[in-house]
């Protein structure tokens, strides 16, 4: 359900966003090879910059990075003011990896309330042991609504914990 929901979501942004916004940042449960395709299929359909994301690489504005398959996804801000991202194959979260809780964790105390998450359809709960630290940093929480998700494992799993600042139908 997590690349439908993705291509929902972006299909019409790329007609109503600037082309000058923030860094963005998705973690997909795929396996390697899987997500630079992704990336490639997202740009084609949006008209944004989607990027596979490179270990060590700077964030840049207006572009949107996929943690590959495989490794997790961590920010770390640099004394010189720019961002970074750091790739790693730490023990899986949540049964998987990438999981979103390492870059909610880390991208929170940088973005601080410039920060919107979305948790999309998805099994399982990952995310929910990295939304409160979103919370706690005032950055911003929606969730996809239950009628439009393939898997209402994720979503519900931040709605039910009282974390969600919304829920947001990705139909019409």
């Amino acid at each position: 359900g997590g690349p439908r929901a993705l291509e929902e979501l972006f299909v019409d942004l790329g007609k109503f966003v600037e082309q000058k916004f923030g860094p963005m940042f998705i973690v997909q449960h795929m396996p390697a090879g899987f997500t630079l395709q992704l990336a490639d299929r997202l740009k084609k359909i949006s008209g944004l910059n989607f990027k596979e994301a490179v270990h060590n690489e700077t964030v840049q504005h207006s572009t949107i990075y996929i943690a590959p398959g495989n490794f997790h996804m961590e920010l770390r801000s640099d004394p010189d003011q720019s961002v970074k991202i750091i790739l790693h194959q730490k023990e899986q979260r949540h049964s998987v990896r990438p999981s979103a809780e390492f870059m909610f964790e880390t991208a929170a105390p940088i973005y601080r309330s410039k920060m919107l998450s979305f948790v999309l359809t998805g099994m399982g709960d990952d995310g929910i042991e990295g939304i409160p630290v979103v919370k706690k940093h005032m950055g911003k929480v929606i969730t996809q609504t239950q009628s439009t998700c393939a898997v209402y494992g994720m979503p519900k799993a931040v709605d039910d914990a009282g974390l969600s600042d919304g829920s947001e139908s990705l139909q019409g």
